[in-house]
């Protein structure tokens, strides 16, 4: 899966899906409402429940900068456990060494 500037995080490559179950679990380790971080990022509580239940074309259309602010928002909060395994997901995800 490669991110694609127009596209989102849509594959180019492989079939690989973008687990949007991992940004709900950050969301609720970090004690954040879905409104509290659609308030922080812009978009209004449905569109963050929509990419959390992966809804159609809401993952695949995903910018990479609100992935990265979604984790932003959360980090203060999540032990250093889920920190590891989201940088391992990311790299992993992205075929970054």
């Amino acid at each position: 899966m490669r991110f694609h500037r127009d596209r989102g995080l849509q594959a180019l490559d492989k079939e690989e899906k973008f687990n949007p179950e991992r940004l709900r679990n950050m969301r609720k380790e970090a004690g954040i409402t879905q409104k509290q971080l659609g308030d922080i990022l812009g978009l209004s509580r449905e569109t963050v429940l929509h990419i959390e239940n992966g809804a159609p074309g809401s993952i695949d259309t995903l910018e990479i900068h609100v992935i990265k602010n979604w984790y932003i928002a959360c980090e203060d909060k999540l032990c250093p456990l889920t920190k590891k395994e989201w940088a391992e997901y990311i790299k992993s995800f992205f075929d970054i060494q």
